[in-house]
């Protein structure tokens, strides 16, 4: 038992010496940090979000990868990094995105044209239900969590 137990130790020991990646701090172009932005590895097809300060961190092997910035109201930056050994300091300024809405009419007195297409979409829920037995879908949810006791 005390031979399993100091195999584990060591091998826990040794993690922080091999171990590497990317960590830095993802800002906006007015110098404030973008918490719970999303940073996504295309090459790993996985990520990380940013913590209220907005830092990260991602373990990855040595390689080259393609990381993408993102952040609702910011432009997408995509960069190009190669790890090696240790942490890459990867620290990104977004800049704002300025977007244009069309101008918008509204009148009153007609009925909101979605009401015609629920209604449709409700009347044939049970033949819906019934054209599969079985979805999978994969999918990337965008999320992180603080537990506290």
């Amino acid at each position: 038992m005390k031979s399993i137990l100091t195999a584990i130790a060591v091998s826990l020991m040794a993690v922080p010496g091999w171990a590497g990646g990317l960590r830095g701090l993802v800002k906006a172009d007015d110098g404030k940090a973008l918490p719970f932005a999303s940073v996504f590895v295309r090459q790993t097809g996985s990520g990380a979000v940013t913590d209220g300060e907005g830092r990260y961190e991602i373990v990855l092997a040595a390689g080259k990868y393609d990381v993408l910035f993102q952040y609702l109201g910011y432009e997408t930056q995509a960069v190009a990094v190669e790890v090696s050994e240790g942490f890459v300091e990867l620290n990104v300024t977004l800049k704002t995105q300025v977007v244009v809405l069309e101008t918008v009419t509204i009148r009153a007195g007609k009925e909101d044209p979605a009401y015609t297409i629920m209604r449709n979409a409700i009347a044939k829920a049970k033949c819906h239900t019934q054209q599969l037995d079985e979805y999978k879908a994969k999918v990337y949810i965008k999320g992180k969590g603080l537990l506290q006791g």
